[in-house]
């Protein structure tokens, strides 16, 4: 189990954000350090640089999703949705015949131009080899000597991939058994719309074929297993706009090709103003401009927020209709377009949508956060962002943002009549993960003026962690954020003392442990060995607690469980066998005699991978559990 696409495409746009150059004021604040807390720094920053790899790794992961290829392999192997029973010497190989006539000559004459159920078969080869042969013609995979594929190339025929077939069955409808219907859609006659747009206009029925939509969809596999030859859709709930998208991702071909053809131009348009910064979707009823709007180009930049809310409205139909493969193109659309202007909309949205989403939202929002328009920002939300070590932002701008964050919340409130005693109580349970500790320049206007209305309680130079002259210990008595012109700065600073210039430090393993909080799901044995499994092929040769809880949070996410299954992982790290020092699976169990004493957990830790969750009390030296 490898890497998603989302990974490949999203991780490196997360990690080559780089904002504007500020690190002018930690040089001034380095020059009076020492050479040894240089090197101490740039250590810090290298193992925090790392941790950082895998969080975005345990950020990008979930299930895979499964191919066409895979589905109707699947299909096959359980003998399903089947309208036609090969008989040869013995075996019987139950097949759906639009499957077998697109992809070979042979079956297309066979049983093709036969209605007949049960088929003999006379061949001169073995019958196991005819079952791989149909296994193929539904898969495209199939592993025979090169000269038995010769010979049976000249028998059979040699098929097109089988992406080029299915794009085939659903463009001319050949074999179709099933006719999809989507019902007429009063909402748009309710608003006497009388020209609809090429969208809302297109055909209502389309012939299918119910294999290949039950291999897919377990949605549809419900519904066609009463073998019904017309299936009724309301448009209300599934847009006839979107029947294209779904069939295109159904059959495996490319959705990118008829996704902009599915914008509803009827009732909504795009009003963009080019002397505007901000563009807005509006609804509007539109009876003398549905036609012209139609012949506009949706590829354009000016249409991507009104596409981008199509495939939002798309996804939630993707989980109706259980269709993980268009789930997931929706997933990383949204994350391929996400911008400062709509970030945080669709963290709002995610919530309750997406994990992923959400997730990667937060990690855009940290990366642009300078950028980001905050002001809507949800408290928990900004909170969220906050709670991480890699904002992209300095402290002083952080601070900056906070307040003019709590300053919009009560803008909603004219009547207050101490709006800094006000404005304290909106940021209280923000300020404390502003870390003021960090806050260079510290005769800053903003640090001043905060604390002069109350906002912070004293100001970082009569704090005991103010981060000045005195070095490496006053700086990391509060961590410090893995801000990238910091790290660069530091690390030309040493380059300038050493006069050479610096490799990379080695990821220390004296980093401290943790352990999960309880967790309330189980996972059967099978999943949790080849959890087990994916742990070890993902850990490093030097690994640390640190790195093993991310492993352990990207493992779950891949599997599709939820972040509080993490415990079940974690515990079970003696049950099957794992040598944490090693990463490979030790014969001794749980009970051996190199056993490896329980890690003490560590709040501050966990905290930092997965906030949302409270982890234990650490138990008192010489407690028996």
């Amino acid at each position: 189990m490898g890497a998603t696409a989302s990974q490949v495409k999203t991780r490196p746009r997360l990690l080559e954000r780089k904002p504007k150059k500020k690190s002018h004021v930690l040089k001034d604040l380095l020059s009076g350090w020492s050479t040894r807390d240089l090197t101490l720094l740039l250590e810090h920053y290298e193992r925090a640089n790392q941790l950082k790899s895998l969080q975005f790794d345990a950020d990008c992961a979930r299930p895979p999703v499964k191919t066409v290829s895979q589905d109707l392999g699947s299909l096959f192997d359980r003998q399903d949705f089947f309208d036609c029973c090969l008989h040869y010497k013995g075996l019987a190989i139950h097949v759906n015949r639009a499957i077998l006539c697109i992809r070979s000559p042979f079956f297309r004459e066979v049983v093709g131009k036969s209605n007949d159920i049960d088929l003999n078969l006379n061949l001169d080869l073995p019958a196991q080899t005819l079952k791989d042969i149909v296994r193929y013609l539904y898969t495209g995979h199939l592993v025979l000597p090169p000269a038995m594929l010769l010979k049976l190339s000249e028998r059979f025929g040699v098929p097109n991939a089988l992406e080029r077939d299915l794009r085939h069955l659903l463009e001319t409808g050949l074999f179709s058994d099933t006719t999809l219907v989507w019902t007429q859609n009063h909402e748009i006659e309710a608003n006497k719309v009388t020209h609809k747009c090429v969208a809302c206009s297109d055909q209502s029925e389309y012939a299918v074929h119910s294999a290949v939509l039950a291999a897919r969809s377990p949605f549809f596999n419900k519904i066609l297993r009463k073998r019904q030859p017309r299936v009724l859709l309301d448009e209300k709930v599934i847009p006839r706009r979107f029947a294209r998208v779904i069939l295109h991702c159904i059959y495996g071909v490319d959705v990118g090709q008829v996704l902009p053809h599915c914008v509803c131009q009827c009732l909504q348009f795009y009003s963009f103003d080019l002397n505007c910064s901000t563009n807005t979707l509006t609804d509007k009823t539109m009876t003398d401009k549905a036609s012209s709007s139609c012949s506009s180009s949706l590829t354009t930049t000016i249409d991507r927020d009104l596409l981008l809310k199509q495939v939002l409205e798309l996804f939630e139909i993707a989980c109706f209709l259980e269709l993980d493969c268009l789930r997931v193109f929706c997933e990383d659309f949204v994350v391929e377009n996400l911008s400062p202007d709509n970030a945080v909309s669709v963290l709002k949205w995610s919530v309750s949508q997406s994990d992923f989403i959400q997730r990667q939202s937060l990690n855009f929002i940290r990366q642009d956060f300078v950028s980001v328009k905050l002001l809507d920002l949800a408290p928990q939300d900004l909170q969220r962002v906050l709670d991480s070590d890699y904002v992209q932002a300095s402290e002083l701008e952080i601070l900056s943002s906070v307040i003019r964050w709590g300053e919009h919340q009560l803008k909603e409130e004219p009547n207050v009549i101490d709006r800094d005693a006000q404005l304290k109580q909106v940021l209280a349970p923000i300020m404390p993960l502003v870390r003021i500790g960090h806050v260079i320049p510290v005769d800053h206007d903003v640090i001043i003026s905060a604390a002069k209305r109350g906002l912070v309680s004293q100001l970082p130079l009569e704090t005991h962690i103010v981060p000045f002259a005195r070095g490496i210990t006053s700086w990391l008595k509060q961590k410090p954020r893995l801000f990238s012109p910091f790290v660069e700065e530091a690390r030309a600073c040493l380059q300038e003392r050493l006069r050479r210039p610096i490799e990379a430090f080695k990821l220390q393993t004296d980093l401290y442990c943790a352990c999960p909080p309880p967790s309330t799901h189980l996972i059967d044995d099978s999943h949790m060995f080849e959890m087990k499994q994916r742990e070890i092929e993902l850990r490093p040769e030097l690994s640390c607690c640190q790195v093993q809880l991310l492993i352990q949070l990207r493992v779950i996410r891949e599997f599709g469980f939820p972040d509080d299954a993490l415990m079940e992982l974690h515990k079970n790290e003696d049950v099957y066998g794992m040598a944490p020092s090693s990463g490979v699976l030790s014969n001794l169990g749980s009970n051996g005699a190199n056993e490896a004493p329980p890690l003490p957990p560590r709040q501050e830790f966990f905290e930092c991978v997965m906030p949302d969750m409270v982890p234990p009390p650490r138990p008192p030296r010489g407690s028996h559990h």
